[in-house]
């Protein structure tokens, strides 16, 4: 009787060790906020929640696909460049047992390829002292960490990257006027987030005009005191605009996703 017990304590005894030494394969799940599937297009510098439902797992590798990686459990997700990524995450047990999972992500710019002045009212002839005037647009780009001096007009003396044709013989109701852009400007998120002001820095947005007397005027810039910028865009719509103005004028700088 005191055999068979032992045999038995010895049998328990050598189950439970087998029970200790199975391990767990981790799964790898995460989700990212708004999207659904196993792919997702964003916008350059957009940041998307990215959320690990990994159970059973110890650590985390995150690998953005360009080179970025993080070993915290949740990250946010942005990309500073276009282009076509795997994002993935590898979640490891204790036991150094792996599962991955992957997500497709296309990252895309904001273009720029026509710009609308939507608004030319009565204000800005009188300042001309004309009833009909020339008008064009221009956009200037401050470059990285360097501020500009700030003209005389209140724009400020940075590159010009576009400058439209001239219209000619404007008047009061003319607008919408559409300027077709003959090569697409690609734009810099970083630079359109700097706060705009005095500071010489980021993009500006200039409508100019000249009255019978030839002297050209800077009618309207997002630099000015008083006037707001508003940019609005939707990758599932494929469009893309920064819209400007105040004092009697408004500027649509409209494009898409690409």
């Amino acid at each position: 009787m005191k055999r068979f017990f032992f045999a038995a304590t010895i049998v328990i005894a050598s189950l439970s060790a087998c029970k200790k030494e199975e391990s767990i394969t981790p799964t790898a799940e995460f989700s990212v906020s708004g999207v659904t599937g196993n792919s997702m297009t964003m916008g350059t510098f957009d940041q998307y929640t990215v959320s690990n439902l990994s159970t059973d797992a110890a650590s985390y590798l995150w690998d953005l696909g360009n080179g970025t990686t993080f070993n915290t459990k949740d990250i946010v997700l942005t990309y500073p460049k276009s282009g076509d990524y795997v994002l993935s995450l590898t979640s490891t047990s204790k036991d150094g047992k792996t599962s991955v999972s992957t997500k497709n992500v296309k990252v895309v710019n904001p273009i720029l390829n026509q710009v609308v002045v939507k608004s030319i009212t009565q204000n800005l002839f009188d300042r001309l002292g004309s009833s009909k005037a020339k008008v064009w647009v221009e956009i200037v780009k401050a470059e990285h960490d360097r501020d500009y001096p700030v003209l005389s007009n209140g724009s400020f003396d940075a590159p010009v990257i576009y400058k439209s044709p001239v219209a000619t013989d404007v008047i009061v109701g003319a607008a919408p006027i559409v300027f077709h852009l003959p090569q697409e400007i690609v734009i810099d998120i970083p630079t359109l987030a700097i706060a705009h002001g005095y500071k010489g820095r980021g993009y500006g947005f200039n409508l100019y005009g000249e009255g019978d007397n030839g002297v050209a005027q800077l009618l309207s810039s997002n630099f000015w005191s008083g006037f707001g910028m508003v940019v609005q865009g939707s990758i599932p719509r494929n469009n893309f605009t920064i819209r400007t103005g105040g004092y009697g004028s408004s500027m649509d700088f409209v494009g898409y996703y690409r």
